[in-house]
């Protein structure tokens, strides 16, 4: 049975702009449509205040012109549909089927990434989002500790054309090297003392879908030298095994390191920097990105409110 959709509509009107926060705090709409009336500014600034008690929510614009449509896609927020009021309802009808379409798959797929922010940075790492969204390349995020590396790899997972397949991760600073060995590319049974029986590594797991591999700055050189054989021949053999295993997925890859100065060392390969680095982005530091403080500070705020069933709070 299908779930009826909560709709807002925003009009030109200073009353309905001051009671927007309210409107929002009641009733988390579905989709919002903003009307034809509204200015720049005015819809710049609904668009801001929707996305942020729902970044995933998607926004149907009016746009009487080439130049206002411009700038509503490439707002920093993704879900932004234009329709043209000269078309009558009939455009307004296409716009609204496919945010509700847009609505019904993302609640097919758990755990909406956000990346919240206006700044340059984050908007240049959603144009690199977008840009691979449907290519199936590795990609390489970089940057210090608690700068949302995994966050990224999710979105790149998220908007991918592998969304439907399954997300693995793995920590290669957390285990040892015998450790992560097995728990990446699986084992036999006999393998080793212990190994009672078949398993398959996270990298079966990953099949048809997304291997994210955390902090491989940290792995061994004979370690890079397996994964090197999976970039290249998209096939791996498990740990006691005999044979190669075919495997279809794409790796993402995260490091707090510079790897480009462990080359140099000797203590990172080559040609496996090379397989990963095909789209680089890097995660940029808070103090780095201080505007964007007040949003993220806002768009926690709603989050645990709603996660914990609390009142809204003012910042």
């Amino acid at each position: 049975m299908e779930t009826r959709k909560n709709i807002l509509v925003i009009e030109k009107s200073s009353a309905m702009l001051k009671q927007l926060d309210e409107q929002l705090e009641a009733l988390v709409p579905d989709v919002a449509i903003i009307g034809p009336e509204m200015g720049e500014e005015s819809w710049s600034v609904c668009l801001q205040k929707l996305k942020i008690v729902k970044p995933g929510m998607p926004v149907l614009l009016c746009c009487k012109d080439e130049a206002l449509e411009h700038k509503a896609l490439h707002a920093p927020f993704s879900g932004i549909w234009c329709f043209d009021p000269d078309h009558g309802m009939e455009d307004l009808a296409r716009a609204l089927r496919e945010a509700i379409r847009s609505v019904q798959e993302s609640e097919k797929l758990p755990d909406f990434p956000v990346l919240v922010g206006k700044s340059r940075k984050i908007r240049r790492i959603r144009e690199k989002i977008n840009a691979v969204a449907d290519k199936d390349i590795t990609v390489l995020i970089t940057g210090e500790s608690g700068t949302g590396k995994e966050l990224i790899a999710r979105s790149l997972h998220y908007y991918s054309i592998r969304n439907k397949g399954p997300l693995i991760k793995i920590n290669c600073g957390a285990l040892p090297d015998e450790l992560l060995e097995s728990e990446v590319f699986g084992f036999q049974k006999g393998a080793f003392t212990g190994a009672h029986k078949n398993k398959p590594g996270r990298l079966e797991l990953a099949h048809e879908g997304t291997l994210f591999v955390d902090e491989i700055g940290d792995l061994s050189l004979s370690l890079q030298v397996k994964f090197l054989q999976v970039l290249e021949d998209k096939a791996f053999s498990r740990l006691g095994g005999i044979r190669d295993r075919n495997v279809d997925t794409r790796v993402i890859a995260a490091t707090n390191r510079d790897l480009s100065r462990k080359v140099r060392e000797g203590t990172f390969r080559k040609d496996l920097f090379f397989r990963l680095n095909i789209m680089h982005i890097e995660a940029p530091p808070l103090r780095e990105r201080k505007d964007d403080i007040p949003l993220m500070t806002e768009y926690f705020m709603h989050k645990y409110c709603f996660e914990f069933r609390k009142g809204p709070l003012k910042p």
